[in-house]
């Protein structure tokens, strides 16, 4: 019995990973690739921010709380809409 290797987040955010990391599909399932809950938190809402046409890279260049605020704003005009990975 081989021991399974302890996942680690490949997400860097600019801040600490929450911990918790599993293999997730991203990317519309092309890739599959280990995260934390906090990252693909955060990887879900820019995913949502560039949908309703929001500067990718602007985004990322922006501070956590910047992109939250703008996350908070798009998405009340959006309650309902799934994010995706």
């Amino acid at each position: 019995m081989t021991k399974e290797k302890e996942l680690t987040c490949v997400w860097n955010m600019g801040y600490d990973c929450s911990g918790d990391v599993t293999q997730e599909e991203i990317m519309d399932k092309q890739i599959s690739v280990p995260v934390c809950e906090l990252h693909l938190k955060d990887h879900k809402q820019i995913m949502f921010l560039h949908k309703h046409g929001e500067d990718v890279e602007k985004v990322l260049m922006s501070s956590p709380e910047e992109r939250q605020a703008l996350f908070d704003k798009i998405r009340k005009e959006h309650p309902d809409e799934e994010l995706d990975a």
